[in-house]
């Protein structure tokens, strides 16, 4: 039985841990951005979790370009992108009926968008607040490191739902200067 949360667990709790250190020590300066290319990063992500998708019978839908160079840090834009597809794999192998598992990717100059439906009403006005989760067991800082450290480098994490509030698009919006 494939476990998510034992897939490389003490390298993204050491990454985990830098991020908060850096963002409680509010030592951004030591953040540097520089160009990269963010499909070429995500495809390298997603071999980390091919495995979980075909088990937990995922069905995967995604439309990438073959490059797209953006201004950022490759290090923890490697961290926010891993976090998002964990956290939608997390949600939707809690779904029963595996025709609702549903995950589907874009990415374009403007946003990363990652689309999943959760079992689970998500309360977004607190998603991105230390301590918020929906999944048992969680700590529920992912999202708020994540969302905080897209805040400290110009990019923005928003989270959008339909009016039935079972699906949620989350939506790294890359805005570059």
């Amino acid at each position: 039985h494939l476990e998510l949360k034992d897939h490389n667990f003490l390298e993204e709790l050491t990454e985990t841990l830098e991020l908060a250190k850096i963002l409680r020590n509010k030592d951004y300066h030591n953040i540097t951005l520089d160009s990269f290319d963010i499909a070429s990063l995500y495809r390298e992500t997603m071999k980390d979790y091919t495995s979980y998708i075909q088990y937990f019978e995922i069905k995967f839908q995604e439309d990438v370009p073959h490059s797209l160079y953006i201004r950022g840090n490759a290090k923890f834009t490697k961290l926010i992108v891993s976090n998002l597809i964990r956290n939608a794999i997390e949600a939707l192998k809690e779904l029963p009926n595996t025709e609702e598992r549903i995950m589907s990717l874009v990415i374009n100059p403007q946003h990363f968008c990652l689309t999943n439906t959760c079992l689970k009403k998500v309360d977004c006005s607190k998603i991105f607040d230390a301590g918020y989760t929906t999944k048992k067991g969680n700590m529920g800082v992912g999202l708020y490191l994540t969302n905080n450290l897209c805040e400290k480098i110009g990019w923005k994490l928003a989270i959008k739902t339909p009016t039935n509030n079972k699906s949620a698009t989350f939506s790294i919006s890359l805005l570059y200067s």
